[in-house]
């Protein structure tokens, strides 16, 4: 399928500014995307490294916004690895279910739901990581199309 980069850029980004409030404009960003992205969820999380923690703080579903925030507590055997990931990865990540993946898998056993693909990328603000934004789909692999067109997001985000 061909997809005009520049619409799907400028029609994301009208989604993802469409409201103030994060959980409805994630809804409607979702609503899209997966038009061109197969995803069942769509996220911004945020790292914190003092409490080795990561903070779920908005999430769409394709029925839904939830308006929880959901916090995984990293074992020590992650911490270091979660935390070496937040300061330093670029771009757009992918991590496909069917790669071994150590801290993927810990995520997928947390929130109960096996064989999950994710990619995501960083949200960086004046040169501070403030989170991270991703989708996800399970029973699906994520490939270097899907990629181009999230990382296209990058600056909207």
């Amino acid at each position: 399928m061909n997809i005009d980069e520049k619409e799907f850029f400028h029609q994301a980004t009208i989604r993802i500014c469409s409201e103030l409030d994060t959980h409805k404009a994630l809804k409607n960003t979702m609503d899209y995307l997966t038009r061109h992205i197969p995803a069942e969820e769509l996220f911004f999380a945020i790292y914190d490294p003092e409490s080795a923690t990561a903070k779920i703080i908005a999430e769409a579903t394709r029925l839904s916004e939830k308006k929880y925030v959901s916090v995984f507590s990293f074992p020590k055997r992650f911490q270091k690895e979660a935390e070496e990931k937040w300061k330093f990865f670029k771009g757009v990540e992918v991590k496909n279910h069917t790669e071994p993946d150590s801290l993927r898998d810990w995520f997928d056993e947390q929130s109960g739901i096996k064989n999950t693909s994710k990619m995501y990328m960083p949200l960086d603000l004046t040169g501070k990581r403030l989170g991270i934004v991703g989708v996800s789909k399970q029973n699906f692999i994520y490939v270097d199309r899907h990629a181009k067109l999230f990382g296209l997001l990058h600056e909207p985000f």
